[in-house]
């Protein structure tokens, strides 16, 4: 800024000008709102952001109480706080700077920083504060706080707990809802890892996995482990976790954060399947014959059957179940013969809801024809609506021939011929059976206590 004298000629300007210039300028330019207020705490100055902050024009400001600003407790405080500073020395803000409230000529209060310092004019003490909104400051806080709480909330409904970890793996937080689950306290377990609250094999594959993922830093879900606490004796709990990897904002591992939830009762529940399983697979691999389930189709198409189905047929459970395509199906190891009456009576038992017995021919991988008997009954589903078939099936071959020997003997023999007749009965029984060895007898009396033979075969005589 140039000065021109009399002469027109041109020079700088005195510094006290350039400072007192420079000054206004500073002020009726900055963010912040500016103001002076005497030892009576009027206001003596303001600049043009006060006015934009608190909406009271420079006229209505200019020779007021500061308080005018403040709502309360500030309003009822402040004039003591001066006085006895004034008085004393004692200071509480001036000085220094803090959080305080301020009040709008709309009534409406807003957060604000204030700082206050103290300078004089000639004799005259002034005060000079510099007050920094902090409105949008707090709500980006206020959302921000909102946002970790829902986050924490919808992570905790569907989850029990969250933790963090450390760079190290060491657990460094862990939520209160832990110790509601567990009884075991949060502080009990941070500052440890993972592996040493286990108690379980922690060189097993899946402990060995999970430390790979956490050295290379990544992602993983659904950790199923066993901790060494429990709430009773002998009792374990077991855990699932998920977590991610945090890093600043310089790429810095951090640590991990994520969740937890107590499985236990789905853990027990699996390994109870799997017992309840493994009888039953005992119980129907000691069956004689063999136990499916089936999909009520032409195909008679399976989806389990036992062990026993390869005594019975000659194939394999898995060439049996699925055998869609050009796959083996169980209909079609039934005799053509016998194939249609076969499925009408069991449709006929499913339409009336009842079980079916159901004797008929089936040709085995070898193309052996063998007599089955087959005790069945459909199952509904939850819709109440027919799922499967379910029974068992059971060779008869044997019974089969020993009822047709019977009756060709009974064809053939005159049934006045007493103990001969028997004689040749169980001769003929035992050479259609294949029976080195039999003998038929009747008990002895009403009391069954004692039998008697009527006659032995002994492979090739009576004996």
């Amino acid at each position: 800024m140039l000065r021109r004298d009399n002469k027109g000629s041109t020079e700088p300007p005195a510094p006290a000008e350039v400072d007192s210039v420079l000054l206004k300028a500073i002020v009726e330019t900055a963010v912040d709102a500016i103001l002076v207020i005497d030892e009576a705490g009027r206001v003596c100055m303001a600049n043009p952001a006060t006015e934009r902050l608190f909406g009271y024009p420079m006229g209505e400001l200019i020779g007021e109480n500061l308080t005018l600003l403040m709502p309360e407790p500030y309003q009822s405080e402040h004039d003591g706080y001066l006085r006895r500073y004034l008085e004393t020395g004692e200071r509480k803000i001036i000085g220094s700077g803090r959080e305080v409230s301020g009040r709008r000529r709309d009534g409406t209060r807003f957060p604000m920083y204030l700082s206050v310092a103290e300078a004089y004019y000639g004799e005259r003490r002034f005060f000079t504060g510099i007050i920094h909104d902090l409105s949008e400051q707090k709500a980006i806080e206020n959302s921000l706080r909102e946002s970790e709480q829902h986050l924490r909330d919808v992570t905790e409904a569907a989850s029990d707990w969250t933790w963090e970890m450390d760079q190290r793996f060491r657990l460094s937080f862990v939520s209160d809802r832990f110790y509601d689950l567990t009884g075991v306290a949060p502080e009990a377990v941070v500052g440890q890892t993972r592996w040493e609250l286990a108690a379980e094999d922690r060189d097993a594959l899946h402990w060995r996995r999970h430390r790979e993922d956490l050295e290379h830093r990544r992602p993983f879900r659904d950790f199923v482990y066993s901790p060494r606490f429990g709430d009773a004796p002998g009792r374990r709990l077991y855990f699932k976790v998920s977590g991610k990897p945090v890093f600043d904002a310089a790429g810095e591992f951090r640590g991990y954060r994520g969740s937890g939830t107590d499985v236990t009762e789905h853990v027990r529940a699996k390994q109870a399947l799997r017992e309840s399983r493994h009888s039953l697979e005992i119980v129907m691999s000691n069956l004689p014959g063999m136990v499916y389930r089936c999909r009520n189709d032409p195909r008679w198409t399976m989806e389990l059957v036992s062990d026993g189905c390869e005594r019975l047929t000659g194939y394999r459970p898995a060439e049996l179940v699925d055998g869609d395509g050009d796959g083996v199906s169980f209909a079609g190891l039934i005799h053509p013969g016998d194939r249609p009456a076969v499925w009408q009576d069991v449709q006929a038992a499913v339409s009336e809801n009842r079980p079916f017995e159901l004797t008929y021919r089936i040709r085995t991988r070898s193309g052996e024809e063998k007599w089955v008997w087959e005790h069945g009954q459909g199952v509904q589903g939850a819709n109440s609506e027919l799922s499967a078939l379910e029974g068992l099936i059971v060779d008869i071959t044997v019974r089969r021939q020993t009822e047709s020997a019977l009756q060709a003997l009974a064809g053939s023999t005159a049934l006045g011929d007493g103990e001969g007749f028997v004689a040749r009965c169980i001769r003929d029984l035992a050479q259609t059976n294949g029976s080195k060895y039999a003998f038929v007898g009747v008990f002895a009396d009403a009391s069954r206590s004692s039998i008697r033979t009527l006659a032995v075969w002994a492979g090739q005589a009576f004996a």
